[in-house]
């Protein structure tokens, strides 16, 4: 918890502009706080993103896959023209999806991404999931699977995809790479045989799926951690970082909602967060994370959370991996999405 005590000092007077340094050296730094464009319908992105872009947001997350990049071009496009952000204060990260992992292809995918945002390079390209897929159309068929409906792999190497990302940076195209869902190990692979190293690993991380280890390791390496689904499941039944009892019993306690507790702990943490909404009063009201602070004890307590029974959780754990097989080999928590948990074979396919 001693790293958590001074990251809360480090916080103390920090806001929606605060930057982490990167060890890239070429940007103003990485900003703490963003807008996730995960999991919105048609037509709502642009609005969402001209709406967080008027209200302080300078950091937006995107991804091809998502397929609403477009949309997140043109609430860009019109907030620059209101006057309300400069390109050279934004931060836009996207991802290159799993189809596009083949060296000759790494680059047609990042032109899609900029042409769509309407941008001639973005500070941030991060492989989206560590699982090469054959080639196909993200527009009709973005996961492209056999007869038996299993995912069709790639014989690609991650570190063959690394360095034509690489060649993105050169180009001038792209400012800085990262990783997505990447395990300790694939994380490791990259290190050992990269010129130019990653500099975040994006994962689903919140209180019920800390990643305390994830986090140890990338931070002896000098990479942040950026969360996705930093509050936990908001869909369903299920615990959710929204009506867990310690998490509102703080939020009484500080004068904050349930999601303004699940954030703060995240940056107190040294986590970036990247919140989605597209409703307009959620994305203002995520942003009140910076006017207080969580004592010690109610950060180790969030912390330790997901010690408690029945409560570690895994939502996102897809069928990507040759065979169809699990991303994550976990073997504890429930995984909401309805796939069926096996072991993961080995990492002998990673390297190039």
């Amino acid at each position: 918890m001693g790293g958590e005590k001074s990251m809360a000092a480090d916080l103390a007077e920090c806001n929606l502009e605060s930057r982490v340094p990167l060890r890239a050296g070429k940007t103003l730094g990485m900003p703490r706080f963003g807008l996730g464009t995960w999991r919105a319908q048609p037509n709502e992105v642009a609005q969402a993103v001209e709406c967080a872009l008027s209200n302080g947001y300078i950091h937006l997350d995107c991804a091809a896959i998502y397929r609403n990049e477009h949309e997140v071009g043109d609430g860009i496009a019109k907030a620059i023209a209101a006057g309300k952000i400069t390109r050279d204060k934004l931060w836009v990260t996207s991802k290159l999806w799993c189809t596009k992992f083949r060296p000759e292809d790494v680059k047609s995918g990042l032109q899609k991404t900029l042409d769509d945002l309407g941008l001639e390079y973005i500070d941030q390209y991060l492989p989206h999931w560590p699982c090469p897929m054959v080639p196909s159309d993200i527009a009709t068929e973005p996961w492209p699977k056999d007869e038996n409906g299993v995912i069709r792999a790639a014989d690609v190497g991650l570190t063959d995809t690394w360095r034509a990302m690489e060649k993105l940076v050169d180009e001038g195209l792209v400012k800085t790479l990262g990783m997505s869902n990447f395990s300790i190990e694939e994380a490791k692979l990259i290190l050992d045989n990269c010129d130019i190293p990653p500099v975040v690993d994006q994962v689903e991380c919140h209180p019920f799926r800390p990643q305390h280890q994830l986090k140890d390791f990338l931070k002896s390496e000098g990479i942040h951690m950026v969360a996705y689904s930093p509050l936990g499941n908001v869909r369903d039944n299920d615990i959710s970082g929204l009506t867990d009892p310690l998490v509102v019993d703080l939020g009484n306690k500080y004068n904050k909602s349930p999601a303004q507790i699940c954030l703060r702990w995240h940056l107190q943490r040294g986590v970036i967060v990247i919140p989605k909404s597209v409703t307009p009063s959620r994305i203002i009201d995520n942003t009140k994370v910076f006017g207080f602070q969580l004592s010690d004890d109610d950060m180790a307590r969030l912390s330790k959370l997901s010690e408690e029974e029945g409560k570690q959780r895994r939502w996102f754990n897809p069928e990507y991996r040759e065979g169809g097989v699990k991303v994550f080999p976990d073997t504890a928590g429930t995984n909401t999405q309805g796939y069926t948990r096996s072991v993961c074979p080995s990492l002998r396919w990673l390297a190039g």
